[in-house]
Order: structure tokens, then C-alpha cells, then sequence
């Protein structure tokens, strides 16, 4: 047998632990680590939102387009496709309005490179080589758009009633109308008007009433059969300038309703230097131009020099109306900025995301319009290339240039002579 001693032991009686509440769980040791972390995400997420901020007040400065009646507006501030609304009164549309002409809500220029990616054209690497740097093309034309005319943009807002409102291109043959033309109708619209006339009504129209090549004397004294009715005094001309040397050299690819007689292998041709020339103009100083703009009027230039002085001379001096005056060279370099630019001015509402053609150089606006005419690629590696620009010149014809093109047209939009 087992004996068996039995021991007491006495038994403490402990009191129950109170639980805890919420916020002593929070703070508890175990999950003191997990707090922490949290804290850290939240510091980060506050310094990042600051910087964003930050950056978006800069860009805001630079990127803004009004919309709306003359009484409110709305300001629609646009990046990566991101729209942000903020009510503005016409104090700040009019101080807006009176921003120099460089620039007024232009975006930092983006290199060749990067507009052919966003229009989804492809470049060998050898073509790439060939690339002028954004340094490059600002020495050519200046470091943003030039836009003549900002200061008529809230004269015409008021003046024209927004259903009413037009917009049409005008410019001298291969200035890029027809890509103004293409830009604004893919990106601009003028709500007033669609609500009156349909949604297909946008306010974008190809041509100016008295016809886009025709000089503005033609304004109110006759109407383009392709233009249809408009009242020319609702409609905001946006007439579009070509440095004139490399103008001068489009003229000789495409010369359209423009003759003179120059030789084939002297173009474009200012002075006759070919016995073929001096056989039509004995003893002349210059290679006169004519110019049909319609059946019943042709008009003599003394040179291409003289035509392109002549023609945007009479819009620059141009007082009695509103008209915005661009530069070909900043709708190949700047195109969205400038084209939201001229929708704001006329009272208009651009579009979520700005858009090309499709994307092909085949089908970018404005560029393969015609048989024969550049594609976006050619057209961005020519008109950067300042040793292109030169090509085709004689020296006596530099030398008439730099004679007679008028330095009030070449100071007031950035050209500069070879």
C-alpha cells in the first residue's frame, strides 16, 4: 500500500485585470511598432501632396484656360489630361489678356523627340543623331510662342455674342492654316453656340469669310465660295506667319496660285542671275511675282520678298478689329499651348485631352494636306535646322533680303536673316 499524504496549499484569490480601452490597445507595446509606421506613411503622404501642390501652383501660372459668359468664368487648368475647376471673375481674365506676348500660357517646349513619341512616329537612331537640342531651336525662334493680338481677345469676347462666335484661319499659302484649321476643330469648342445651332456646330471655321489666302483688304468686299456665309465681325481671324526664308523655300515646292519667273535651279529666286531670267526681266533688280487670289484680281509683288511684306504688314497695322497673329514655327514646337491660347481668347472650352490627327505623319494636321507636302517628322527636322533654312540661297538673293525685308515684321515675330 501507497500512503498517500495529502498537502494544502492555500490558494490566493487575484483580482481581474480591468481590460483595456481603445486607446491603451493603440498605444501597447505590441502594437507600438505598427503606430509607427503608420505615422511615417502619413508624413510621407503629407510632403508629397506639398510638393505636387507646389508644382501645380507653378504650372498654373503658365497653363490656364477661360471659358464662360462675360459676367463669370471659369479657369480650366490642364495637365496630363488632369482638368481642375476654379470659378474667376474678368479681373482676372483681363490681367491674363495683358500678359506680354511671349509666352502667355505656353508649357516648357518639348524636344523633337518627345513630340514624334507622342504622336507615336518612330526615329531610326541615325535620324535621331540629327536632332537639333531644344537649345537649338530657341536660338532659332526664341523660347516660347509670339502672339500678336492678346490685348483685342477681351474686346472680342464682349463684343460678339458667344453663340455667335467664330474662329478661322488665314495666312499666306504654306504658313500651316490648314493645321489651325484641323487643331482647333479636334480640341475647341464653343459651348454657346453648339446649345444654339447643334452639337455639330462647334465654331471652328476652315477659312475666314473673304478667304484665308487672300489679303485683308478683302475683309467685308468679298466672300470665298468655300468659306459659306459668316459675318465676318463674329469671327476671330488667326492668321498664321512663316519666317520668310524658309517660307520663301516652301514657295518653291509648292507655288499654288503664286508665279515668277526663276529658273529651276534658282529658287526661291530673288534676283535674276540665270540668262533665262535676265532674258524675261532685262536690267531689273529684283524677280517680279504675281499672285491670282481671285478671277478678277491679280496682284504684282516687286519680289516673294516684297509679297510677304506687303501681305502681313497690312494685318500687323490692323486696328479696327480683333485678329491674333501666330508663327508657323510655334504650332510645330508648341502646338498645344498656342492652340489653347486661341481658344481662350475667343471665349471657348478646350477639350479634356488635346489631340492630333492620328498620330501618323501621313495624317498629322496640317502637314500632308497636300501631295508632296512635309510629313511631321520632316517638317520638325527642317524648320529646326538652321543650316536647311539656308539651303537653296544665292548670295545676291541673302543679300536682297537682308535689304528688304521689313524689320519691323522680323523684330516683332523673332526671324532673324541668314
Amino acid at each position: 500500500m501507497h500512503n498517500t499524504t495529502h498537502i494544502n496549499i492555500p490558494t490566493m484569490k487575484s483580482k481581474a485585470r480591468p481590460r483595456k480601452n481603445l486607446i491603451d490597445q493603440v498605444f501597447s507595446h505590441e502594437n507600438r511598432g505598427i503606430f509607427l509606421i503608420l505615422i511615417l506613411l502619413i508624413v510621407v503622404v503629407c510632403v508629397e501632396v506639398i510638393i505636387v501642390d507646389r508644382a501645380m501652383v507653378n504650372f498654373v501660372s503658365t497653363n490656364i484656360v477661360h471659358s464662360g459668359s462675360s459676367s463669370s468664368s471659369v479657369t480650366t487648368i490642364r495637365k496630363n489630361g488632369m482638368r481642375i475647376l476654379n470659378n474667376i471673375n474678368d479681373k482676372s481674365m483681363t490681367e491674363a489678356d495683358n500678359e506680354n506676348n511671349e509666352v502667355r500660357s505656353s508649357m516648357s517646349m518639348k524636344s523633337i523627340k518627345e513630340i514624334l513619341q507622342e504622336s507615336g512616329i518612330s526615329i531610326t537612331k541615325e535620324e535621331e543623331i540629327l536632332i537639333p537640342s531644344i537649345k537649338d531651336i530657341e536660338e532659332l525662334y526664341g523660347s516660347g510662342p509670339k502672339i500678336i493680338g492678346l490685348e483685342t481677345c477681351k474686346t472680342f469676347r464682349e463684343s460678339v455674342p458667344r453663340s455667335e462666335t467664330l474662329i478661322g484661319p488665314a495666312g499666306l499659302f504654306n504658313t500651316g492654316t490648314n493645321l489651325i484649321d484641323l487643331s482647333l476643330e479636334n480640341n475647341c469648342y464653343i459651348p454657346e453656340r453648339m446649345k444654339k445651332y447643334g452639337k455639330m456646330s462647334l465654331g471652328m471655321r476652315k477659312n475666314v469669310p473673304w478667304g484665308k489666302h487672300n489679303p485683308v483688304g478683302f475683309r467685308g468686299k468679298h466672300t470665298a465660295e468655300q468659306a459659306g456665309q459668316a459675318n465676318p465681325n463674329h469671327l476671330l481671324p488667326i492668321v498664321a506667319i512663316k519666317d520668310p526664308y524658309t517660307w520663301m523655300a516652301s514657295m518653291c515646292r509648292h507655288k499654288y496660285a503664286c508665279k515668277w519667273n526663276n529658273s529651276g535651279k534658282h529658287c526661291p529666286g530673288l534676283v535674276p542671275m540665270t540668262p533665262y531670267e535676265k532674258g524675261f526681266h532685262p536690267g531689273a533688280n529684283s524677280l517680279p511675282v504675281r499672285l491670282r487670289y481671285i478671277s478678277t484680281n491679280t496682284t504684282y509683288y516687286d519680289s516673294l520678298v516684297h509679297l510677304w511684306n506687303s501681305w502681313y504688314t497690312d494685318w500687323l497695322q490692323i486696328k479696327d478689329f480683333p485678329k491674333l497673329i501666330i508663327r508657323y514655327e510655334d504650332l510645330l514646337f508648341n502646338l498645344e499651348s498656342v492652340i489653347t491660347t486661341v481658344c481662350t481668347c475667343a471665349g471657348g472650352k478646350m477639350r479634356e485631352t488635346f489631340k492630333t490627327e492620328d498620330g501618323s505623319a501621313k495624317n498629322m494636321p496640317g502637314m500632308a494636306m497636300h501631295s508632296g507636302s512635309s510629313g511631321l517628322k520632316d517638317a520638325l527636322l527642317r524648320y529646326s535646322n538652321d543650316t536647311i533654312r539656308k539651303h537653296g540661297y544665292w548670295k545676291e538673293d541673302i543679300d536682297f533680303a537682308k535689304l528688304h525685308l521689313d524689320e519691323t515684321l522680323m523684330n516683332t515675330f523673332g526671324y532673324h536673316h541668314l
